[in-house]
């Protein structure tokens, strides 16, 4: 679909309601999930936190998501200064939406992990946007995607 066929839709307003009312939802079930994305830093700081976990390699102890990755990209992109990138990983550290894992070879690195409780958030909000997706053009990206869930499920080991 493109922008053009997205932005003439005549269903577009109902669906975009649709989906607001299932953010609102969202919002009113867990809060504090939420304000992660409360701001555009954030959202940003939250998106390259993502990128870098789903991107990582656990067999390279020097591709996993760490403070250190996280720090040194979201500066590399100009998104936050070094202190507001390692508050937001205190953050997330202190709310349980990242908890440190294991160490590798290199015991001196600390790999962060995304918890089922951080994953199941992203995925209703996948969800919200696939559906809407899915109601303009009568698709099956929902459909395809909760085919998929086994991936969301091995993603958190």
């Amino acid at each position: 679909m493109t922008y053009e066929d997205i932005a003439g839709h005549p269903a577009l307003l109902d669906c975009v309601r649709a989906q607001a009312l299932a953010m609102q939802q969202a919002y009113q079930a867990n809060p504090r999930a939420s304000s992660v994305f409360a701001t555009q830093q954030r959202w940003l700081m939250a998106h390259i936190g993502l990128a870098l976990y789903f991107r990582r390699d656990p067999s390279d102890y020097r591709k996993e998501l760490t403070a250190a990755r996280f720090v040194d990209v979201t500066v590399q992109h100009a998104v936050a200064s070094r202190n507001t990138a390692h508050a937001f990983i205190k953050e997330m550290q202190h709310y349980n939406f990242i908890e440190v894992g294991p160490a590798g070879d290199d015991g001196r690195i600390r790999p962060l992990r995304l918890p089922v409780i951080t994953l199941e958030p992203l995925i209703g909000w996948i969800q919200m946007h696939l559906s809407t997706l899915d109601a303009l053009d009568g698709g099956h990206r929902l459909e395809t995607f909760q085919a998929s869930r086994r991936c969301w499920r091995d993603c958190s080991l």
